[in-house]
């Protein structure tokens, strides 16, 4: 059941794509697929077992800044479902030449999760954001407001730069990604700071594929979130449709 979801995806957003492309104009459809050895997001620990998981999604974006998104998580426990699928739509525009908003919505689903009255089967968030992308470390603040099953607001501080490893182009550089989360209240967390991440990764191409490991470390400051330090890495595959 899993499998068919995450293969289904596609399919439903293309045919987004060719409803919508009279309306909105020319489109960019893209697809990622990626292993990753944990699914550590803000900090929670997703798969408290320390499954591994599978996770994919497709990309519609179009030239003014809109974008469609839908992301799903297959954790490789077993369990014949589908433990996630996201749906977010947003959009992105200048506030000058050196600064970029971002505003969305992003509906959470989690069909692996028993259905009762007090199972946490979805949830609603929005977000809103700045960044600098030719900064010094291309800083980045976002703050999410969930209303529903996550009750509580989640800051995002991120920065990312990338080093030249050589001066041979067919040698990538290596991206360096920082960032530190505050958790109010979110999904049942104590305030505080929740998570200061670290990641460094490294894009090859393939041809038309993009391939990108990546190690990456969070230090979990808040208990109520994850009483752990986690360490992770994973392999992600970026393409166009």
């Amino acid at each position: 059941m899993k499998r068919t979801v995450l293969m289904a995806m596609p399919l439903a957003v293309l045919l987004l794509v060719s409803t919508g492309k009279g309306a909105l104009g020319a489109v960019e459809t893209s697809g990622s697929l990626s292993y990753v050895s944990k699914y550590i997001w803000r900090g929670w620990d997703l798969a408290p077992s320390n499954e591994p998981a599978v996770q994919g999604g497709v990309s519609v974006a179009w030239p003014s800044g809109m974008a469609f998104d839908v992301w799903g998580s297959y954790a490789l426990d077993g369990d014949p479902q589908i433990d996630e699928l996201d749906y977010t739509l947003s959009y992105t525009g200048n506030i000058s030449t050196r600064a970029e908003f971002s505003v969305g919505y992003t509906h959470y689903t989690f069909p692996s999760t028993v259905s009762a009255a007090e199972a946490q089967t979805e949830s609603s968030e929005a977000f809103i954001g700045v960044a600098w992308p030719k900064a010094f470390l291309s800083p980045s603040l976002t703050v999410y407001h969930d209303w529903e099953a996550g009750d509580g607001t989640y800051y995002f501080l991120g920065g990312s730069t990338e080093f030249t490893l050589a001066d041979d182009e067919s040698t990538p550089p290596l991206a360096l990604s920082l960032g530190v989360g505050y958790n109010d209240t979110q999904w049942g967390a104590e305030s505080g700071v929740s998570d200061i991440g670290i990641g460094l990764s490294m894009t090859f191409k393939s041809g038309s594929v993009d391939i990108t490991p990546s190690i990456n470390y969070v230090v979990t400051p808040e208990d109520t979130v994850n009483p752990d330090n986690e360490f992770w890495f994973g392999v992600g595959f970026g393409f166009s449709l």
